[in-house]
């Protein structure tokens, strides 16, 4: 695709979860063609995080004891226990992750299966500086190397429907056909569950990104609904 990411460039993961910044990530270009922007998040990369009282994730938080604005971002190493593959799909409600062991080197062999977070997620692109912002959902699946599907976080995800930070009913069933759609492919071995990216790695020459500059992250959301 003539307008997309060219391969190589760094640009801004941006995860959002209850409509709030929790995480600013450098992630690095793998292609942008048709199938959606395939990215490498290296595990270890200098990034931006939400802290918690007690390490916390903001989803065991009720939301009315969220600080206005959310809580603040400070830097740390990214908290992935192995880099990963992304694909971010044009016009699909879902993200797919690949999965490696994490106690050793990724191979072939290594190979623990997929994650598929449920998300809106829109890209932006101001010149200097781009990225992918995510809205996530709560509800994901988890897609075993011999492609069975499990669905993760379910109770947690009914629990927030109708809540006003989160998704309505009618936001609820929409996202779990997302899921549906994601299941169904990966239940046909189909892209991107057909073993793509499963020898996939890194090139050597790539040096570590640097942490993402505030100047280039703190913008507008690109999704409409944050």
């Amino acid at each position: 695709m003539a307008d997309g990411f060219s391969a190589g460039r760094i640009v801004h993961y941006r995860s959002y979860f209850g409509r709030e910044l929790q995480l600013v990530a450098p992630a690095r270009v793998v292609r942008h063609d048709d199938a959606g922007l395939l990215l490498w998040l290296d595990h270890a990369a200098p990034s931006w995080l939400a802290v918690l009282p007690g390490h916390g994730h903001p989803r065991d938080v009720p939301p009315d004891e969220w600080p206005a604005g959310g809580w603040p971002l400070v830097p740390v190493p990214l908290p992935l226990p192995q880099s990963t593959l992304i694909l971010v799909p044009p016009d699909a409600g879902y993200a797919v992750w690949w999965l490696w062991r994490p106690d050793g080197p990724i191979r072939p062999d290594r190979f623990a299966g997929w994650y598929v977070n449920l998300e809106r997620h829109a890209l932006w692109d101001d010149g200097e500086h781009a990225g992918v912002d995510s809205l996530d959902q709560e509800l994901d699946g988890l897609v075993d190397p011999d492609r069975r599907w499990h669905w993760k976080d379910e109770d947690s995800f009914a629990a927030k429907t109708g809540q006003p930070r989160y998704w309505s009913a009618a936001d609820a069933v929409a996202i779990r056909a997302a899921g549906e759609s994601a299941r169904a492919l990966a239940a046909a071995g189909a892209f991107p569950f057909d073993g793509t990216g499963r020898d996939f790695l890194p090139d050597p020459s790539w040096p570590q990104p640097s942490r993402p500059v505030p100047a280039g992250w703190r913008r507008p959301p690109a999704l409409t609904e944050l």
